[in-house]
């Protein structure tokens, strides 16, 4: 398996996500943050992420960013799915070894590290059933990982949402590498 493109950034403002479903999640967490650099968990009510429930996790952060742990509390269906397993309760080192993959562990370590949002999409050459945790076949994935905090100082959760499918999809609709190219959103070369 070969990478043709993976981009990460920190979010500085919604244009910067490529997918719509994420942009309007990012959107939400921007409107409860307010003025602050994070909102807190208790800032949004639960049927407030019916629209993402499937894609989203909710991950306890233990520790700082030079040592940490993340703590599954809660993983939507499509999550598990993703997974093979659902992880709530368990800690996410137990099943994704940072010495094995070290730019997903460095990806939570940047959010917790800046206490900002943390973009990130891949899009793979050629199928690989066993990329990284994946226990379903996809080609390319969009991940955002946002912040969580009562103090506004340190991250105390996180939720991250993840849409993974097997040829890219641009604002939710599914289009060929070579479209997604054309669009600027993978590089094929």
């Amino acid at each position: 398996m070969q990478q043709i493109e993976r981009t990460k950034i920190s979010v500085e403002q919604a244009a910067d996500i490529g997918d719509a479903r994420l942009r309007s999640l990012y959107d939400l967490w921007g409107a409860r943050r307010g003025g602050r650099r994070m909102p807190a968990r208790s800032d949004f009510l639960p049927e407030e992420f019916k629209a993402w429930m499937p894609h989203l996790a909710i991950y306890d952060v233990e520790g700082d960013a030079r040592a940490f742990r993340l703590k599954v509390r809660l993983s939507g269906t499509e999550m598990v799915r993703l997974d093979g397993a659902d992880l709530t309760g368990r800690y996410f080192d137990e099943v994704i070894d940072p010495a094995r993959h070290p730019s997903i562990h460095r990806s939570y370590q940047e959010c917790i590290e800046l206490a900002a949002a943390r973009y990130e999409s891949a899009a793979l050459e050629l199928f690989d059933p066993t990329y990284a945790i994946a226990r379903v076949p996809f080609r390319y994935f969009r991940k955002i990982i946002l912040p969580l905090s009562s103090d506004d100082v340190r991250v105390e959760k996180m939720l991250v949402s993840i849409y993974a499918d097997f040829d890219p999809v641009i604002d939710g609709e599914p289009v060929s590498l070579r479209e997604a190219s054309r669009r600027g959103g993978v590089v094929l070369d």
